[in-house]
């Protein structure tokens, strides 16, 4: 019975998302708290690379979860970024699916700011799939990039294009990643409240709204929560971060498919005081 479930969620995931095995399902925020100079992290910079011009410190974060409770769908991603004396330099790595299929993912960013209203950033990525048994596996290549702008003090806004000339596998020559193009808007309303959105087109899929919050009732403690359009789910996380770590616990719900549970580690060393631009960012 598992199995033949399995079987429909798999073809409901096509119609869905193509790319659900890439972005994260119970962290949609960090798309969009990538457009904020307060709160974008590490799980920022693996969405859109320009966030990371905006640290001023080690930064890294390891993200699991169980997409709908199934563990042929489980996913683990870890990001590290750190500054260089000319912009910032980051690796993300993915590993999700499970031995019957497996997709993984290696990539190499650079990001900087150009001036005092933009940032930039570009990611050099390698995938991989296996399926286990007498299928084998392929490979590709692709880039994403990214840019922010800064229209003040409280509003940033930027877009993020993911494989825009369709990466090809190895093996197959037709097969190709799906190109992803979005755009977003932060804004930065208090020290401790910050709302944004972002709006998701894969190729071949419907476009995808995605609008989120963030509050801080304490320092120690972060709350957010929000909906994403294409998949009719809503999310939220509870945070606690103290002396350069921190620990989210977070969930989204699919009114068909269900919970799908995440939790999020991570840790930022000491801020840089020369850059004062960006010296309230959390990790």
């Amino acid at each position: 019975m598992r199995r033949f479930f399995l079987m429909i969620l798999l073809h409901l995931a096509v119609s869905l998302q193509a790319q659900t095995l890439q972005r994260p399902v119970a962290a949609t925020f960090a798309g969009t708290e990538g457009y904020s100079k307060r709160h974008a992290g590490a799980l920022s910079g693996m969405v859109n690379q320009a966030s990371m011009a905006g640290f001023n410190n080690f930064r890294a974060v390891l993200y699991a979860e169980k997409r709908y409770l199934l563990q042929e769908w489980q996913q683990i991603q870890m990001a590290a970024s750190m500054p260089l004396q000319s912009g910032q330099m980051g690796m993300h790595l993915l590993y999700s699916g499970s031995s019957g299929y497996r997709e993984t993912k290696a990539g190499l960013a650079y990001a900087r700011n150009i001036g005092n209203k933009l940032d930039a950033g570009l990611q050099f990525n390698y995938h991989g799939i296996g399926m286990g048994g007498i299928y084998g596996s392929a490979s590709a290549i692709s880039f994403e990039a990214g840019m922010i702008l800064h229209l003040s003090d409280k509003v940033n806004a930027g877009a993020h294009v993911n494989n825009p000339i369709g990466g090809k596998w190895s093996k197959s020559g037709t097969g190709k990643l799906p190109a992803v193009y979005s755009f977003g808007i932060g804004y930065d309303a208090s020290a401790v409240f910050f709302t944004g959105l972002e709006i998701v087109k894969e190729e071949d899929q419907p476009v995808s709204i995605q609008a989120g919050f963030l509050y801080q009732p304490l320092p120690m403690i972060r709350i957010r929560a929000g909906v994403a359009t294409a998949t009719a789910s809503a999310w939220m996380a509870l945070g606690l971060q103290k002396k350069g770590w921190g620990l989210d616990i977070t969930a989204a719900c699919h009114p068909q498919l269900g919970i799908s549970p995440g939790i999020i580690l991570t840790v930022s060393g000491k801020k840089r005081m020369k850059d004062q631009d960006t010296k309230n960012r959390l990790p």
